[in-house]
């Protein structure tokens, strides 16, 4: 499996960054891990962690280098129960590993000094300094598996695994020979690493980005609903409107069809009375005439 480390300052506060690694498990395809780094209580011992973790000079090739980078190291060191170690840039196999020149203790040093033992060996997934006594920090650094309280005071603590601790455990179960050294088919090889929260970075984004999408849905639907609302209101008062302009057309209405039909009664009236007076003269004539032949 590969291993995810990163670094990166939050943009409210300087106090924590991170760091990520790709470390590959017995040639198994990578699995993301984030380590917290504690700036704030540890300063120097975070600046040197970061500086060589952020070195990418070397090639994935076992060769030895003077360069500072944690890219294509081992993590020579795993004793299920305790810790996983790693770092030596150097040798491969935990006799080496110079710390990062802005760092050294004087011109030309390998080492650093502690810088102080604030934070503790309290549980899994410590990130912790490996040293060979008093004030020799180089470049290699080990996990805890459990609390480990006998090396506080002796190691000097700059983080914690905050993601991915699963995969630390996957490491603890990798064969070892009597040295607690992986087997060669066994190796647990770190293929990247750099500054900021790698793999990680993008998943925020995305629920970033679900979280934008989701504000938006809701703004728009409250404001869908506030146009069916207006729409609503807009739509009764123009049936009121409507409503009192057809009852009082209605009323006009009414008293002129009254008038109309006086007429039309009147009309009708005189129509029938001219009607009957020519059917009577008619019908005079016609009894004139007949009186008349005989």
């Amino acid at each position: 499996s590969l291993i995810f480390f990163s670094m990166s300052t939050s943009s409210s506060t300087s106090s924590v960054r991170y760091a990520y690694m790709t470390i590959s498990i017995a040639g198994d395809p990578p699995s993301p891990i984030l380590l917290e780094l504690r700036t704030d209580v540890v300063p120097q011992t975070c600046k040197n962690f970061l500086s060589i973790c952020s070195a990418r000079s070397r090639t994935l090739r076992r060769q030895p280098s003077t360069e500072p980078t944690y890219k294509g190291i081992d993590f020579h060191r795993i004793k299920p129960g305790f810790v996983v170690q790693g770092g030596d840039y150097e040798n491969f196999d935990g006799s080496g590993g110079r710390c990062h020149s802005s760092v050294a203790s004087s011109f030309g040093s390998k080492h650093f000094h502690d810088e102080n033992f604030t934070l503790k060996h309290d549980g899994p997934g410590v990130l912790s300094m490996a040293n060979s006594g008093p004030n020799t920090n180089g470049s290699q650094f080990f996990i805890t598996l459990q609390a480990v309280p006998h090396l506080d005071g002796k190691h000097v603590v700059f983080g914690r695994v905050v993601r991915g601790m699963e995969v630390i455990e996957q490491m603890e179960k990798v064969e070892t020979d009597d040295r607690d050294r992986p087997e060669l088919l066994q190796r647990v090889v770190v293929i990247d690493c750099g500054v900021g929260k790698g793999p990680y970075k993008s998943s925020e984004d995305n629920s970033s980005v679900q979280m934008i999408g989701k504000r938006k849905m809701e703004s728009l639907e409250r404001r869908s609903k506030r146009r069916r609302k207006h729409k609503k209101c807009k739509k009764d008062e123009h049936r009121r409107k409507r409503k009192r302009h057809d009852y009082s057309s209605s009323s006009s209405v009414s008293s002129s069809d009254s008038f109309d039909k006086s007429l039309s009664c009147e009309r009708l009236a005189s129509d029938n009375g001219s009607r009957k007076k020519e059917s009577f003269d008619r019908r005079s004539k016609r009894s004139r005439k007949h009186k008349k032949c005989k």
